[in-house]
């Protein structure tokens, strides 16, 4: 599986919390997401917190700062701490190596955060359970999340990463195996959500074709979205600041 999340590096001066920023950023002016404005902009119910709701997260790597960056996230923006915070690694916990650029593990450090932080703060009331598969090649993400069903029924279950159906096609086991994991989770009552990409129809390919796990019928499937309302309008990117992307 590949992870590929948008990031930019910000100015320390960015945050404006419970506010809707402009963010100074290395490639120009950027309307940045605080939690209250994606409450915003979904219209996300104020009576809704997650309570008794327990949320698994499964990303490939990790973060091994993950800790502290929660804790400075809710610092940051004025929000409780999870009930509880889980890392599991069901094969082992990898060691965190910034160089291993073929696997991408620094983007995987990033999708973590932001599954984790943001997971939280939309419901601030729920457990959270990162999932840490040992590499990010479908047979360890198969098994962690076989772990995470079997240990965690009735939870949410979010896969914040995919492939392009034409590059797992001839892959048999690792779908069958990813099909398997599916099924035991509906029985066993568990809500799982994937990513549906930033790529838009074609998945960076030259022909349309969706991507997996996001295309599993047990599966539902979280598209690309622009936020609304943005101050100024939704408008595409532009070269001069403020950029609203």
């Amino acid at each position: 599986y590949v992870v590929n999340p948008p990031h930019i590096q910000v100015s320390p001066q960015t945050i404006v919390p419970n506010a809707i920023p402009f963010c100074n950023t290395s490639i120009g002016t950027l309307i940045c997401y605080s939690p209250k404005f994606l409450r915003s902009a979904y219209n996300y119910p104020n009576n809704l917190d997650g309570h008794g709701q327990t949320i698994v997260i499964v990303d490939a790597f990790g973060s091994p700062t993950i800790q502290q960056d929660l804790a400075l996230f809710d610092a940051v923006f004025g929000i409780p701490a999870p009930p509880s915070f889980q890392v599991v690694c069901p094969d082992g916990c990898p060691t965190f190596n910034p160089r291993n650029t073929f696997h991408d593990e620094f983007g995987w450090t990033i999708e973590t955060s932001l599954d984790v932080e943001y997971a939280h703060a939309m419901a601030p009331g729920a457990n959270i359970v990162l999932v840490v598969a040992s590499t990010s090649s479908g047979n360890s993400i198969n098994v962690a999340e076989a772990f995470a069903i079997a240990n965690y029924p009735h939870s949410i279950m979010s896969q914040s990463f995919g492939i392009p159906e034409f590059l797992v096609k001839g892959n048999n086991a690792q779908i069958l195996q990813a099909s398997a994991n599916f099924a035991a989770a509906k029985a066993a009552g568990m809500t799982v959500l994937a990513s549906a990409g930033d790529f838009g129809a074609t998945n960076g390919a030259s022909f349309a074709n969706a991507g997996f796990p996001a295309s599993h019928p047990l599966v539902t499937a979280v598209g690309g979205t622009q936020g609304n309302p943005y101050p100024t309008g939704l408008a595409s990117c532009s070269l001069g600041p403020p950029q609203v992307c």
